[in-house]
């Protein structure tokens, strides 16, 4: 049987046909974008300060330096705002082309681990997995930082495989492995700029693909790749540096390690040691089943051609880093972004194996069987559960709740193509083209630019903006001389923490959850930022402020202009 007769555009054009898959689901978006206050308006917020300031060493968060994070994604979202201004689009442009990159280096690798059906059909499968796509549409480091571990194993298994000498002119012949080597090195200082400590762990991960002799004596004899290290490593120490110099300490090296020691011990994002069980399949849902399958297979040898490199990176890797992130007390479903590449492979492995499947091999043959049965009967289910949702009519009592009207039509997109799966199953004989795969893998597309037709993806606080930009343009409530969007508005602090962050002992200084969110998204899309003052008496008359509150003493002194998520925007009027 020939399994690469199921397709000619991806054998001919592997990598555009992959961008074609891709490439509309990061960039045709309905509805209105907004931003979600944590991690991802925060990461825009300080990146506008970066761009606004001119100042590329700081972190900050209203003036006060904040080094509890690496700054290479806010460097990468301040350059979005220089090229494209700024705007929900530039501050998310970075995940979505490091998700590009990712699913482009996710071939390049199963490529080199399996064959090309399987690196081709994974990176497909990444880029429909509902935490990655989710992920891609998000300003923070999670695409990002595969990306750059993706580049890292794709150097370091071509420098276990590249030939002497590659590259030539007419002086001089450069090694390939050189190349590869310091590629592999840089990758290292690159994702410490993009996530602090968290790259190591990838690091850690992949001991067993390091424990071959020969590979280890390869790439430890490489000097290239301590080159590679060297000049990774650069951008990180010559801002810290740099950062130490302007604080006239240590203290932008003392927060990052704090943070560090922090995320280990605390219990704030911790929801258990068996969570990332439960979630990783929930997120990605369908595809867990079939990585859980294709991983049987790697481990039973089922497919021909398997070595221990392509054993090692494809099980090993993965397994080894969902424990390390299992033992880390702070626990994000974000995390697990990093399997993602792998556990694609694993199912189109799985998906490769169904393929090669007869009705003599009564084994298997039986158990896709009940796949397929089992799906096309969840089909049914989710489309008539589409359907109620969408004519939106209470059943027996129950009324349906706004939010969740939104996976009416996606359930019903994926829910009638789920149901041909059994069907177009029990129709197929190899060597015949499997129109069966495609009712897994279009439906799954389809639902995915349902969820962006609608905006789900792109649009996660449409109530907050709504809000805000209607008291921005309400001219009954700002003097209609003023363009408001001309004024600083400063952050007027008399009854907020300085920095947002540490709570106190005094609970009317602290900002509670929500008062804490909605502040990230007002720095955000204030068209003009002012000061961080401390006191009613350092804002100047006749200037803006938001603040939580004003004393009752200077109600006098005070317009409150309105009102968003508990924050009110005043003026003041004057002394008197």
């Amino acid at each position: 049987m020939n399994i690469h007769d199921y397709g000619l555009m991806w054998k001919r054009f592997p990598r555009s046909s992959l961008l074609l898959v891709t490439l509309p689901l990061l960039f045709i978006n309905g509805g209105d974008p907004s931003l979600v206050p944590y991690d991802e308006g925060y990461y825009a917020v300080q990146a506008r300060w970066i761009w606004e300031t001119g100042d590329w060493l700081t972190p900050q968060w209203w003036g006060t330096p904040i080094y509890d994070r690496t700054i290479g994604i806010q460097w990468l979202i301040a350059l979005a705002y220089q090229c494209f201004g700024m705007n929900e689009f530039s501050a998310r442009l970075p995940s979505a082309i490091a998700c590009m990159v990712s699913v482009l280096l996710t071939y390049e690798v199963g490529k080199i681990l399996f064959e090309r059906q399987i690196a081709w059909l994974g990176a497909v499968i990444l880029m429909l997995m509902g935490l990655w796509v989710s992920e891609a549409h998000t300003a923070q480091q999670n695409t990002a930082l595969v990306a750059i571990e993706l580049l890292g194993m794709w150097a370091l298994l071509n420098i276990a495989d590249s030939q002497p000498y590659i590259l030539t002119s007419s002086r001089q012949s450069i090694s390939m492995s050189r190349v590869w080597g310091v590629l592999a090195g840089a990758t290292v200082g690159w994702g410490f700029l993009l996530k602090g400590f968290m790259i190591f762990v990838p690091i850690v991960a992949l001991l067993p693909y390091f424990i071959s002799h020969r590979r280890y004596q390869k790439l430890i004899t490489n000097p290239w790749i301590y080159l590679g290290l060297f000049i990774g490593a650069m951008p990180t120490v010559i801002w810290l540096i740099l950062s130490c110099y302007k604080y006239n300490g240590l203290m932008p090296v003392y927060e990052l390690v704090n943070k560090l020691l922090f995320l280990s011990k605390t219990d704030t994002y911790n929801p258990g040691p068996f969570y990332y069980l439960w979630i990783l399949p929930l997120n990605i849902f369908p595809w867990a089943l079939f990585s859980t399958i294709g991983a049987i297979i790697i481990w039973r040898r089922m497919l021909p051609n398997l070595n221990y490199t392509a054993v090692s990176l494809s099980l090993g890797y993965p397994i080894c880093l969902f424990i390390l992130l299992s033992l880390f007390k702070t626990r994000m479903a974000y995390y697990t972004m990093q399997l993602l590449p792998f556990m694609a492979l694993l199912a189109a492995t799985a998906f490769v194996k169904f393929m090669q499947v007869s009705r003599q091999t009564i084994g298997w043959y039986r158990f896709v069987t009940a796949i397929g049965y089992a799906f096309s009967g969840l089909g049914f289910i989710l489309t008539i559960s589409g359907i109620i949702v969408l004519v939106d009519r209470p059943l027996w009592g129950i009324i349906i709740p706004a939010e969740v009207r939104i996976y009416a039509l996606p359930a019903i997109v994926l829910g009638c193509g789920w149901m041909t799966i059994f069907s177009l199953w029990q129709r197929w004989q190899p060597p015949a083209t499997p129109f069966w795969l495609a009712s897994w893998l279009i439906p799954a597309w389809l639902t995915m630019m349902s969820f962006n037709f609608q905006g789900a993806l792109t649009s996660k606080s449409p109530e907050f903006k709504t809000a805000f930009y209607q008291l921005m343009s309400d001219r009954a409530l700002i003097q209609p001389s003023v363009n408001i969007a001309n004024q600083p508005i400063n952050l007027l602090v008399d009854t907020v923490q300085t920095d947002g962050f540490e709570r106190t002992n005094n609970s009317e200084r602290t900002l509670n959850n929500d008062e804490h969110k909605s502040l990230i998204l007002l720095t955000f899309y204030t068209p003009r930022l002012g000061k961080q003052l401390n006191s009613f008496t350092d804002l100047p008359a006749k200037s803006y402020a938001w603040t939580l509150k004003i004393a009752p003493q200077l109600a006098s002194k005070t317009r409150i202009v309105g009102k968003v998520s508990g924050w009110q925007l005043i003026q003041k009027l004057g002394d008197k």
